[in-house]
């Protein structure tokens, strides 16, 4: 360090000033997206179809056997950047998952849902909500993915009389 002798603080010692990297590899990236390590709360899902056992084991099987066209239908609506079937297909992906007690997707579905809603309400908010969707929706699939898995699991532990 040394003593600046210009300026008006005379005898005041600088800051010293660091020298900052600016190469690709030390720039910040975003955290790549963590699968949570709880999917399914069995507790709402038997909330939700009254408490009885042999009714969630049915809505978990028949959710994991609509994934292959539901999903096929997410994926086509996002290809063809038809947001307002997409806001469609993702409420009715955030509405069931939360019917068996799939919270992590019924969140993620929820946030995605409703940023292609006030992107349909409102024009000016298009890029910025249509940026949020791009950000998230391979996210949701891969959700969408292990949340089956889950739902598979859980509705294979249920015993039915």
């Amino acid at each position: 360090m040394f003593k600046n002798l210009f300026s008006k603080n005379k005898g005041v010692e600088e800051p010293k000033e660091e020298k900052v990297e600016t190469s690709v590899d030390s720039v910040a990236k975003e955290p790549e997206f963590e699968i949570p390590k709880v999917l399914v709360n069995k507790s709402i899902g038997m909330e939700n179809c009254g408490e009885m056992e042999d009714m969630l084991k049915e809505m978990l099987e028949m959710f994991v056997d609509t994934k292959a066209e539901k999903k096929g239908e997410i994926e086509e609506d996002y290809k063809n950047e038809d947001w307002v079937n997409y806001q469609i297909h993702v409420h009715a992906l955030k509405s069931t998952s939360l019917t068996v007690g799939l919270e992590p997707l019924h969140y993620l579905a929820k946030d995605v849902e409703l940023s292609a809603k006030e992107m349909l309400a409102d024009e000016t908010k298009k890029e910025q909500k249509v940026a949020f969707i791009k950000a998230n929706h391979d996210n949701l699939m891969k959700l969408y993915d292990a949340s089956c898995e889950a739902a598979t699991e859980l509705a294979d532990s249920i015993v039915v009389d």
